[in-house]
């Protein structure tokens, strides 16, 4: 019975977010080869790693910034308030840019995430109360539900 709750409220959830993807309208006399890969994409707000926390109250995802759709941020929409939030601006954590490691690189080419800057990859705690996330050789820990900027781990 609960998994059948779970898996109801990750469905609600997915749905929500799904509505972010909505296409964009695009005139033809618009449409330049430059503006294929322009943001915003064409084919609307893209997510990546959809998550839902184990308490249940929360989907969190990364999603493209508003000025470059390939600088991942991590984002959440809460399934009681019915609102999104965005978590954590990559650039604020790292506004110097990506120093990303030979072993990195490679990592990200295997998982199809190399076009990608910023956050590409994080977990949700047990409990679902922080989620951890490394960024260019640095851990960071953000504490869902509070407004607190995330606590850097690593020196």
């Amino acid at each position: 019975m609960r998994v059948r709750a779970r898996a109801h409220a990750f469905l609600l959830a997915a749905l929500a977010i799904g509505a972010l993807a909505a296409p964009t309208q695009v005139w033809s006399a618009d449409l330049t080869v430059a503006r294929l890969f322009e943001a915003p994409d064409l084919a609307g707000d893209g997510l990546r790693s959809a998550r839902l926390t184990p308490d249940g109250r929360r989907v969190t995802y990364l999603k493209g910034s508003a000025d470059d759709k390939d600088r991942l941020d991590l984002w959440a929409y809460d399934i009681g308030a019915r609102s999104h939030a965005r978590l954590v601006d990559a650039l604020q954590l790292q506004p110097e840019g990506e120093r990303v490691s030979a072993e990195e690189a490679a990592r990200r080419e295997r998982q199809r995430t190399a076009a990608f800057k910023g956050i590409v990859d994080y977990a949700v705690s047990p409990d679902g109360r922080q989620v951890l996330i490394p960024l260019n050789g640095d851990l960071y820990l953000q504490s869902l539900g509070t407004a607190a900027p995330p606590v850097k781990l690593t020196s």
